[in-house]
């Protein structure tokens, strides 16, 4: 579980950075 919490806390925090840019 706290696996696919990082997992899904990276893919957020990347597309944040690509929808920021």
């Amino acid at each position: 579980m706290q696996q696919e919490t990082l997992t899904v806390g990276l893919g957020n925090r990347a597309y944040d950075i690509v929808i920021g840019s």
